[in-house]
């Protein structure tokens, strides 16, 4: 959700455009979005698209989708006057180990996807994944079709990790700031902390066993190099779903 609220912001920041094609089933789902336009854009408009019209939307270059779900777009883009090539669809990985991530991803072989569309990839390991995935649903299809995967016909999968706003966090970056989080957190000074910030959810979100055997390399050559060193610490932000 945090990740959806900061991207809406960052857009609405740096859009360079007096108004925004939305689509949605309904105009009533558009709140949330409509208030992070008062808040970041307010001189934006909305053109509003519902889903019935789909097929006769004009004046879109893209599609943002926010998730990986690209082949169902794609099946109601085929419907449109000028079919696949009336505009491209940009999904983005969010989270890829939830059953309906690897879902609509598998769903993309075999979907009207064409190569000017793209699935934006948050970072090398999530390309990793799709292209781990789309081989096997691409391998586990070619049987029983005779077919083969047709990598001109699948969409661009580019790595831009998530931006941060920094400036959200100046504050907390001051020496005062640090002293007082540690004091109160009962960190020593000279101690390296570790934060990891998301979701507690092992299956759907961020496993933590990669970060541990990280910190566990760290600790060790920390203490061949500075003996007697305390060892680090892992703070854990997040909430339980």
């Amino acid at each position: 959700q945090q990740f959806g609220v900061n991207f809406l912001a960052a857009l609405f920041k740096n859009l360079r455009t007096d108004v925004l094609p939305i689509v949605s089933s309904r105009v009533e789902d558009l709140s949330a979005l409509a208030q992070a336009q008062k808040l970041y854009n307010p001189q934006l408009r909305f053109k509003f698209w519902p889903l019935d019209k789909f097929d006769r939307i004009k004046n879109l270059d893209s599609l943002i989708i926010a998730d990986t779900s690209l082949s169902r777009w794609a099946d109601l883009r085929s419907w449109h006057e000028y079919g696949n090539s009336a505009f491209s669809l940009i999904g983005i990985t969010h989270t890829l180990s939830s059953a309906a991530s690897l879902k609509s991803l598998m769903s993309i072989i075999g979907s009207d996807i064409q190569p000017w569309d793209a699935l934006i990839c948050t970072s090398s390991c999530a390309r990793e994944a799709v292209d781990h995935v789309l081989d096997f649903q691409a391998k586990r299809l070619a049987p029983r079709f005779g077919g083969y995967l047709n990598r001109h016909l699948l969409p661009k999968r580019p790595v831009i990790p998530i931006g941060c706003d920094f400036a959200r966090f100046c504050n907390l970056a001051k020496p005062s700031s640090r002293f007082i989080a540690r004091n109160k957190l009962h960190i020593l000074p000279d101690q390296i902390v570790f934060l990891s910030v998301g979701r507690l959810e092992l299956q759907a979100k961020s496993h933590p066993g990669v970060l541990l055997q990280a910190m566990s390399r760290m600790a060790i050559g920390r203490q061949s190099n500075y003996p007697g060193s305390p060892p680090p610490c892992l703070l854990v932000l997040g909430t339980a779903q």
